[in-house]
């Protein structure tokens, strides 16, 4: 998860995806299956709001990863996650 997290803040594109505060996915029809609109709240704001420096925050819970908590901030020339 470190090799990603060095990754992913060297990526403007990542950072800039990682901080959007909400966003809608749109209605779909999948295999015959029709979905409506979906919210979707970025889970990491209230580390990117109020942690001085904050580039990325990246909550994950499946199996593999054992309930994992990413972030990375800039303080003082460098950076840490």
């Amino acid at each position: 998860m470190t090799l990603f997290l060095r990754a992913a803040v060297d990526m403007p594109r990542f950072v800039a995806y990682d901080r959007t505060p909400t966003a809608l996915l749109p209605a779909q029809n999948v295999a015959g299956h029709k979905y409506g609109t979906v919210w979707l709240g970025n889970q990491g704001q209230q580390f990117l709001t109020t942690v001085p420096g904050a580039l990325v925050s990246k909550i994950g819970s499946p199996d593999a990863a054992q309930h994992t908590y990413l972030c990375a901030a800039s303080r003082g020339g460098r950076r840490l996650g």
